[in-house]
């Protein structure tokens, strides 16, 4: 049963929503596409995890790793995917509400202070296991934690360049005048 578990998630992790959006709203404007991506992503990681683990009871998290797992390597792009942020996200509000809170105060307030999104989501992915474990998550779970942190930081390997370069783009807070 567990394997139906994880096809299940990496196929419906697979899915590329962000691209979908913006074939579909061509004239919408960026940041409230990305917004909704964004939204989106954490949506189908989280549900994939809650439904199948109301199916298969225990392995929810399974179907949620490989969510994120198919986010990120989705069969449909050849691989090429997201750097699975928000897909990870959505794991962790399925995982436990307070995992997501803590990881996404982290993410917060580092952004604020620096408006660098790719710092934040490196620091948020390296406190990521040891707050999944402090908090007293199961043990699959925790692991899962650690390694799509492992996964996270890999993504950001061209992202950690620029951060060391000092190119690394940052948030743009202000809006764009009409």
């Amino acid at each position: 049963m567990w394997i139906y578990a994880a096809i299940i998630g990496y196929l419906a992790g697979s899915v590329p929503f962000g691209i979908i959006l913006s074939k579909l709203y061509r004239n919408a404007g960026g940041r409230t596409l990305a917004a909704a991506s964004v939204l989106i992503d954490m949506a189908k990681v989280a549900a994939v995890y809650l439904i199948v683990d109301n199916m298969i009871p225990g392995s929810g998290f399974l179907a949620g790793f490989a969510a994120v797992i198919g986010h990120d390597f989705p069969v449909w792009l050849k691989g090429r995917g997201g750097k699975g942020v928000a897909a990870t996200f959505g794991f962790m509000i399925a995982a436990s509400p307070w995992l997501f809170v803590v990881c996404a105060a982290a993410w917060l307030s580092c952004a604020l202070l620096t408006r660098l999104s790719s710092l934040s989501a490196l620091v948020m992915l390296t406190i990521a296991p040891a707050a999944a474990f402090l908090i007293g998550l199961q043990d699959e779970v925790v692991f899962a934690v650690a390694v799509l942190a492992l996964l996270g930081v890999y993504t950001h390997k061209e992202n950690i360049k620029r951060l060391v370069g000092g190119t690394e783009d940052k948030i743009n807070l202000r809006r764009k005048k009409s």
